[in-house]
């Protein structure tokens, strides 16, 4: 941890709600809970300086939050209103000790942990050396583990204590060439996520944890890495016949992360388009 950084905009929130008018809640409606973000709630958002962690971000800073974000130069980033960027290296040994202080000392204490971190290299089985494996899968599993572990307790005397990781069809759906190390430490992810909602049920600590599996998704990082016309040739194997966006998948998070999502836990949210129920891409 070495700098923090509040970020500028004065006007983040505008153009995130509606301007007209609700209709007024009758009193059956009321006993719903709320599917946004309880105001005032304290965020701790790990990997949310860019693509769907930064969407991520903007989304919370729309309900009034106090989020902290986490990441190798979040602490240079300009951030949404309400957002204070803290650089801290997710791969360093001791990560999680220091996110326990800085959640005391910025939060003061815990409501919503996302979980945002990872790392996209690429290598085939026969050439991948035991550094990129354990890189991926220290980034991806064992800091996820250690974070929940260390941060559980504090979030326990939240009203509405949630964590959400993002995952991937990667892994847990389908297969990637070149890409064994991230399916399998996503798969590891949703196992450990499954496994943990069960002992939080079992303790009535009141914590839900799910995640968000994403599809094709067009960020910044995959317009640099493929032209427009493989982008295209994607859209087309999508029944949607679109990627997504950052923003669609950042409102499935701060669902899960808002009172309406009190009785799923241990789920996996798929946002893919329905890229993954097709059979045939090819069939008419």
């Amino acid at each position: 941890m070495n700098s923090h950084h509040k970020g500028p905009y004065a006007d983040a929130g505008s153009g995130c709600r509606s301007s007209v008018s609700a209709v007024p809640c009758t009193d059956d409606a009321k006993k719903f809970p709320s599917n946004e973000i309880a105001p005032g709630s304290r965020i701790l958002i790990i990997g949310g300086t860019s693509g769907i962690g930064l969407s991520v971000v903007e989304r919370c800073s729309c309900y009034g939050a106090r989020t902290v974000v986490i990441g190798r130069s979040a602490g240079s980033k300009e951030l949404p209103q309400g957002a204070e960027g803290i650089t801290l290296d997710m791969c360093e040994e001791d990560a999680s000790h220091q996110l326990r202080r800085i959640v005391g000392k910025e939060l003061g204490g815990l409501d919503i942990l996302i979980y945002c971190a990872s790392s996209f290299s690429r290598s085939r089985i026969d050439h991948m050396s035991d550094e990129q494996w354990d890189e991926m899968w220290n980034l991806n599993v064992t800091r996820f583990f250690q974070v929940v572990r260390d941060l559980s307790e504090t979030m326990q005397s939240s009203r509405y204590p949630r964590i959400v990781a993002i995952s991937s069809i990667t892994g847990p759906i389908t297969g990637l060439p070149a890409m064994s190390h991230y399916g399998a430490a996503k798969c590891a992810i949703e196992g450990f996520v499954r496994t943990a909602a069960l002992e939080f049920a079992e303790t009535n600590s009141g914590i839900t944890i799910n995640v968000v599996r994403p599809g094709l998704i067009l960020t910044e990082s995959l317009k640099q890495s493929y032209g427009p016309e493989r982008i295209d040739a994607m859209n087309r194997l999508i029944p949607r016949r679109r990627l997504g966006t950052p923003e669609e998948v950042a409102s499935a998070v701060c669902y899960l992360a808002s009172p309406a999502a009190s009785f799923i836990s241990g789920a996996s949210l798929v946002v893919d388009g329905a890229q993954t129920l097709v059979e045939n891409p090819y069939a008419p």
